[in-house]
Parts: C-alpha cells; structure tokens; sequence
C-alpha cells in the first residue's frame, strides 16, 4: 500500500501544491516554518478525519480562503482508491472516497492506516489515559473491524447512564447496566486478545531499541481486575452517583509502564522515551502487517530530535524494512545522507 499522489488547496499555508511520492522513503526537506508538518497533518488527516496538532479544522484552512482540500490517491492491492477532504468554515468534513461520499471517519481510517510520531507522541507517556487507550484501539480496530460499532455503542450507553447519575436516578441507571457490561466486556475482552499478540513482537523490538531489560507493561481494563464488570459497576455506584459520571470501564482503560517497580517515564530520557515508543508504533504496524497483510503508512515529523545519528539509522532501516511507504521531515540532506548509507530514498524540497 502506498500513496501516489497528494494534492493540497488552501490547506495552511499551501494554495496550492502537488506531488507524486515514490514508493520506499520520501523526505520533506525544508528550512523552518516552510510547511513540512503540514504536509504530514495533511496526510494524518485523510486518514483520521482529524488533525494531530489542532482540534479546530477551520484553523488549517488558509488565511483569507473559505475552504481546503486535501486528495490523495492510494495504491493497494484492491488497486487505485481516491480519497479526499473538503472542509468549509464553519461547516462539517465533506469526506469522498472515490467520489462517492462518506458519512463514517471510520472507511477513511479503513483505507488508510497510518501512524505518526512527531513531537505530540511525547503524550502517550506525559498526558493522561486516553492517548494510550487510543493507541491500543487504533490496533484492534484495525484486525477487529466489528470493534469500531461496538466502541460506538458503547460510548451512547455510557452518555445515558452518566445522565442518569447526574439526576441521581437509580432504576435508570440500573437500566443501562446490562447493556453497559455486554458492550464493555466484548470491547475488553478484544482489547486482551490484541495484547497478548502485541506484547511479544514489542518486546523483541525493545531490546533492539532501549538498553533496558525487565520493564514492564500492562493493559489495564479499567476496573478491578478481581472483579466483574457487573460487580465493579455495584460496587462504585455510590462514589459515580456523587461525581455524576461512570468510573469504571473500559473508557477507563490504560497501558501503565514500569522499570524495576518505577514508572518508566521516570526512568527514560526523552530520546530513550522516543524509542520506546518508536518500538510501540512499529509492532503496532508489524502486527497488522501479519493479520490483515495490509501494510501502514509511517509519518515521522523531525526525525533528529531527541535522537542522535546511530538511532535515526535504526529507526530508519526498522521502518524501511516493514513498509512500503514512510513521509519524514528533515531540514536538510546532509544528515538524510548519513543516516540513509545504504538505503534509496526520495527527496520532496519545500
């Protein structure tokens, strides 16, 4: 799978740009603030329906303009798919696949997986849970396709029952409980079988990226986990009634990370945090490679910070060998040179 070609419209500060990528490694090569993040958000977008570093998509449209357009077509062994991005101000995504128009974020993801790392990937270890319970469901959504309608579901059952907590009306709560802990342990209990395949491929890919040996990581469900959902839900009905929303879950879910009994992340530098989670986004591809046999599209934003030369070339030579397409940004070619010694690679100035 891999992308022939990306078009952008008025999309930040790009009115208009065009490329074809190869196949293998494409850099943006360009001087600060010249838009080479953009164009990886660009492509994060048609992907995700979203954007990694602005939660209002009116703030990607460019000054003075109405709209932007991001379209790329896709090469996979179905053959060619176009996808497309239209927003407006203050209007909603128009999202086309093949021209066809599509209602559900969900088909672009389908289409397309990608991964990024960038600077914002630092969250998965300093933000709270849900970068990491967003880490784990872009993997089991991707091998589980039923998972994304259960996740929906889910989400609609717990909208009621906080309202209920919130009127402090019992017999309704009690009404959404069935449906709650069917939902909530179908959804876990994929989460579990994902994990437990994840877990060995990153654990051979740490000990080729981090020094560390015996650190420990767990997927924790979001409830006791010597209790039933069913039982947790009893249990901390009193304390939920009294903060007007449901605790327990697996909206409550987290990947918790210890070295020696220590959080890791008061363990590991930031270049040795980058590589875990490096380690984390290239199982998570390897993963889906050897179940769905569809390959991910890697975006890697500022490939040298926090990681010095040696490491570049590991993560590189990781990456080239399990995908078919990457789009990284550099400043420019000399360190590309050094760290691509014995890899082809294409060059995209902006």
């Amino acid at each position: 799978m891999y992308i022939n070609q990306l078009s952008l419209t008025n999309f930040r500060n790009f009115p208009s740009f065009n490329i074809l990528p190869a196949k293998g490694l494409n850099y943006f090569i360009g001087p600060n603030a010249s838009g080479k993040t953009s164009l990886i958000e660009s492509i994060f977008l048609i992907g995700h329906g979203r954007s990694f570093k602005d939660r209002h998509l009116d703030n990607l449209i460019c000054f003075d303009e109405s709209n932007f357009t991001v379209f790329l077509k896709l090469f996979n062994t179905t053959g060619e798919q176009k996808l497309g991005i239209s927003k407006f101000l203050n209007k909603s995504l128009e999202i086309k696949i093949n021209e066809e128009k599509i209602r559900q974020v969900s088909v672009l993801a389908q289409s397309l997986p990608l991964l990024v790392i960038s600077p914002e990937s630092f969250k998965f270890f300093t933000s709270g849970s849900l970068e990491r319970r967003q880490f784990i469901d872009w993997g089991v959504f991707h091998v589980k396709h039923h998972y994304s309608q259960l996740w929906q579901s889910f989400n609609k059952v717990l909208k009621q029952r906080n309202a209920a907590l919130k009127e402090a009306d019992r017999q309704v709560c009690l009404g959404w409980d069935e449906q709650f802990v069917n939902l909530g342990e179908k959804i876990s209990l994929l989460r579990i079988e994902y994990w437990k395949l994840f877990i060995p491929i990153l654990e051979s890919l740490l000990k080729e990226f981090l020094p560390f040996e015996l650190i420990d990581i767990k997927l924790k469900k979001g409830w006791n986990e010597d209790l039933s959902l069913n039982d947790a839900l009893t249990k901390s009905f009193i304390s939920d009634s009294f903060r007007g929303f449901t605790q327990v879950g697996p909206h409550r879910a987290d990947i918790e990370i210890y070295y020696k009994g220590i959080p890791a992340i008061q363990i590991l530098s930031r270049g040795q945090q980058k590589l875990f989670i490096c380690a984390l986004y290239l199982a998570a591809g390897q993963l889906l490679k050897q179940i769905s046999k569809k390959e991910c599209i890697y975006l890697i934003d500022d490939i040298s910070a926090e990681l010095d030369t040696y490491n570049q070339s590991k993560l590189i030579e990781a990456i080239n060998n399990q995908t078919e397409q990457a789009f990284i940004t550099a400043i420019d070619e000399s360190n590309i040179k050094q760290i691509n010694s014995s890899l082809s690679y294409n060059i995209i100035t902006i």
